[in-house]
């Protein structure tokens, strides 16, 4: 019973990774808002406590001194931070470290998930945002995923007239840093 129900959780999270992919490819413009990214990113942290703290993981917000505002759907940037987030806390090891904050770069404003977890090989950074990619290291495979949160997050952020970038050392950790145009700046996509 055990493994049915592994085996149902696991195809319910496929199903909906595949349809929020699917959906991700409609081009109708979509409603856009005031968007505090410190807020979505206290949500994410918020959410992802138990799972940290069951893992021996310091999941920890560093706040800003003042809201970090975009224009953009909270739903959408939401999953992209419990994704960052998630995926953070998932490949770090116990008695790491997952650090979340937010800043304003020039015109962007910029959310940063740093962990001491796992790291990803340079030969792996280059596909990581492909649909269905996998590590290639065996302790990140031995983990459950779909390989579609990276795209997923990637295509939202880009609809966003955004990016993700990342900075990764193997065995040592990764940083994701999602940039968005801060509110009041155009974006070149919509």
């Amino acid at each position: 019973m055990a493994a049915i129900s592994r085996n149902a959780q696991r195809l319910d999270r496929l199903t909906t990774n595949l349809l929020n992919y699917s959906s991700l490819q409609d081009k109708r413009p979509r409603v856009r808002c005031s968007v505090d990214l410190e807020q979505l990113c206290r949500n994410s942290v918020d959410l992802l406590a138990f799972q940290a703290t069951t893992a021996g993981i310091s999941c920890t917000l560093v706040p800003h001194e003042a809201p970090v505002r975009v224009s953009g759907d909270a739903e959408e940037l939401g999953r992209v931070l419990d994704n960052l987030v998630g995926n953070a806390v998932k490949y770090t090891r116990r008695g790491g470290r997952v650090e979340v904050g937010t800043s304003y770069d020039g015109p962007f404003a910029v959310v940063r998930v740093r962990d001491t977890g796992l790291g990803i090989s340079r030969g792996d950074q280059g596909h990581l945002f492909s649909a269905f990619h996998r590590s290639s290291n065996p302790d990140a495979l031995s983990l459950p995923g779909t390989g579609l949160g990276l795209a997923i997050s990637r295509r939202i952020a880009e609809l966003h007239g955004g990016d993700i970038v990342v900075e990764s050392e193997y065995g040592v950790g990764s940083t994701f840093a999602l940039r968005l145009p801060r509110q009041g700046q155009s974006s070149s996509t919509s």
